[in-house]
């Protein structure tokens, strides 16, 4: 149930944002979705690994996704981690705060 209600306000922003119709959003929003699900994989791997350079540089493009979708507090949450892992704070504590966010999206790339 959230997850689509999550969907309609991405749909909803879509619309609102680039303009497009319902059978273009229809189209679209599939491959937004899979992107972001791929982005949140390469998270994982980056957290596993222990690499603040790409815990970084793939959040700061998650948080981009996410602004594109209208997904405002799951962009903040990206923020966060893009910010304090840039940082050099210790990726163990971060990691929390990536945990909330995929949370966050679990039902919505499910």
């Amino acid at each position: 149930m959230v997850g689509e209600q999550n969907r309609e306000m991405i749909r909803t922003h879509i619309r609102r944002q680039f303009g497009l119709a319902d059978e273009q959003i229809e189209e679209l929003l599939p491959s937004f979705l899979d992107t972001l699900s791929g982005y949140v994989k390469e998270l994982e791997t980056a957290f596993a690994a222990d690499d603040s350079e790409a815990v970084g540089r793939v959040s700061h493009t998650t948080k981009g996704a996410l602004l594109n979708l209208g997904l405002h507090d799951q962009a903040a949450l990206a923020k966060d981690i893009e910010m304090r892992s840039r940082a050099g704070e210790n990726l163990m504590e971060v990691k929390s705060t990536f945990k909330s966010l995929k949370v966050g999206l679990d039902q919505l790339l499910d």
